[in-house]
């Protein structure tokens, strides 16, 4: 242990004095996140923190490439053969680059999030200890996948052709550069046997839905997997002289690394709802992202807005909680807080869109509420154990109004509870996302007469299953 910290100093000291290091390691990843604040997320906070994961994933994962080149260069330059005599074995010396690397990461991630909070206002960080966590376990496993590209490269020219062979996919295919949801569905499948992928996913879920750490299990086991079995590989494939070539039954060994993740991979394709996850946090991120009216003047009696043709837009009717004497004070109070009116559809004279079931386990005692404020509805998912409130779905009002027969243009956004039958015979008419094992109920969100989306609550996340059609 003594030696394997003396050379992750050794190391770090070695590092800071080269200019390759400082562009890659801080240079490029700031660049990298002030390209996706600024372009992609437009400086809007909320999309900052959806943009951030993949800006954290790109700024670890560059040690894949400085790791292997340095010790690739190390050895070719006959620094190795020197530490060959020394009491350094190669599990110390694969350890400390590891370290080295790791530790000289961390200013970089703590700048990133400095810079998004006081330079794009990202207020809202989610689980910030759960993304420390699994962006250090990244750190880790990209490192070591280096360590395995310098094991089986015999030369400078062959790391560089292996680093940009493998480089490619990971950078492009797993929601590290485009959003996984905007890929090919192909290529989605792919993306489900990369490590970088899980760590994308993984960082999305604590920073954007603020998910525990144990809901992430599936990305700290992959990526734990990953460190692991190629650190491993590396000590048996580690070699001290350029002369030493590795023969192909040693590089065979060494792609047994990829074994975890083909495994996973193969899981998450079968079985696994991440990719229906990804999907839901994107639309979710798009919906908030729509432009929204002006605040109308009353919540029970708003302004009519101006069609695209210039004639006035109805009236939509809402009502305010006081309304509904179904619902538990404390929600009430909750829904007058938040300035909440709840709209209401041509289908039914009664007040509606306020449902109760068991909508985020079995046998428990939720409320969904459609509450609009300021032009917009959102449904607020409400638990009268907990008094915990979840907003999913928001969407305009007016783009919720259909004409119903003549010049008549109503309201047509309509909320209720659906059990596991539906959500199957939904499944099997429709295709659409297959549906996670069902435990409880669902929220139905229809646009009347048109279709609908499935809302459904699985492992600390809505998910949006196919409804109607």
């Amino acid at each position: 242990m003594k030696n394997t910290w003396t050379l992750t100093k050794m190391r770090m000291r070695l590092a800071l004095r080269t200019r390759i290091f400082l562009f890659f390691s801080l240079i490029m990843p700031l660049a990298f996140l002030f390209l996706y604040a600024v372009v992609f997320a437009r400086s809007e906070p909320r999309a900052v923190a959806y943009m951030m994961p993949a800006v954290l994933a790109l700024t670890v994962m560059g040690s894949f490439w400085g790791l292997s080149m340095q010790l690739v260069s190390f050895r070719e330059q006959g620094i190795l053969r020197r530490f060959r005599l020394a009491p350094v074995g190669p599990g110390a010396m694969l350890a400390s680059g590891v370290l080295s690397n790791y530790f000289l990461t961390l200013p970089t991630l703590a700048l990133e999030f400095l810079i998004a909070w006081w330079f794009f206002g990202v207020k809202d960080w989610g689980n910030v200890a759960g993304a420390l966590v699994l962006v250090s376990l990244g750190a880790m496993a990209f490192a070591t996948l280096g360590l395995i590209v310098a094991s089986v490269a015999n030369t400078m020219q062959e790391t560089q052709a292996i680093c940009n062979a493998v480089w490619f996919p990971l950078l492009f295919f797993s929601g590290a550069t485009l959003p996984l949801p905007l890929l090919p569905g192909w290529l989605q499948n792919l993306a489900l046997f990369l490590p970088s992928t899980y760590l994308v996913t993984g960082l999305q879920r604590m920073i954007v839905e603020d998910a525990p750490v144990f809901s992430v299990g599936g990305d700290l086991l992959a990526l734990g997997g990953c460190l692991v079995t190629c650190f491993l590989m590396a000590t048996q494939t580690f070699r001290w002289e350029a002369e030493q070539k590795i023969v192909g039954r040693a590089k065979l060994r060494a792609a047994a690394a990829i074994i975890p993740f083909l495994l996973i991979g193969g899981w998450e394709n079968a079985y696994g709802h991440r990719l229906t996850e990804a999907n839901a946090t994107f639309q979710e991120l798009r919906a908030r992202a729509a432009p929204q009216p002006e605040k109308a003047g009353s919540t029970v009696q708003p302004q009519a807005a101006s069609g695209a043709d210039g004639d006035s837009a109805p009236a939509i009717r809402y009502l305010p909680p006081s309304s509904f004497p179904q619902l538990p004070p404390e929600l009430r109070l909750e829904l007058e807080t938040r300035g909440c009116s709840i709209p209401q559809t041509f289908a039914d004279p009664k007040p509606h869109n306020v449902v109760s079931g068991a909508f985020t386990a079995k046998d428990s005692r939720d409320w969904a509420v459609l509450c609009s404020r300021g032009g917009v509805s959102s449904i607020l998912v409400w638990n009268e154990e907990s008094l915990n409130v979840m907003e999913l779905a928001p969407g305009r009002d007016a783009d919720s109004v259909q004409g119903v027969g003549g010049d008549r243009m109503e309201y047509s956004r309509l909320i209720s509870a659906a059990d596991r039958a539906t959500i199957l015979k939904h499944a099997a008419d429709y295709g659409g996302p297959a549906p996670p094992p069902l435990g409880h109920q669902a929220i139905d969100d229809a646009f009347l007469e048109k279709a609908s989306v499935v809302h459904y609550f699985h492992r600390g996340m809505w998910l949006r299953l196919q409804g109607a059609d």
